[in-house]
């Protein structure tokens, strides 16, 4: 058995500049569209996922701000002060 080293062959020019030239033409222009359209449709989860937490937020200010509008127990006349029953 020999000791010689097997010799280096160098690979073909497109083969090692095939990346950069996808990043660079066609294919980075697809690729460039493929992630937009991803993050388009995380926006739209997102928003689809805000949605229902907003309209809670909304329904929660609505119940509390304007609970002062129901009648209290002091504004009542008397008569209907003591649940139906009059003097």
């Amino acid at each position: 058995m020999s000791q010689n080293p097997t010799p280096r062959t160098r690979r073909p020019l497109i083969q090692r500049i095939w990346k950069p030239a996808v990043g660079a033409g066609t294919g980075g222009a697809i690729t460039v569209t493929w992630w937009e359209e991803i993050l388009l449709f995380g926006t739209e989860i997102l928003t689809l996922i805000t949605i229902p937490i907003l309209a809670g937020a909304v329904y929660l200010f609505d119940t509390l701000a304007f609970k002062a509008r129901h009648p209290r127990r002091q504004d009542l006349p008397q008569s209907q002060n003591k649940k139906g029953i009059s003097k």
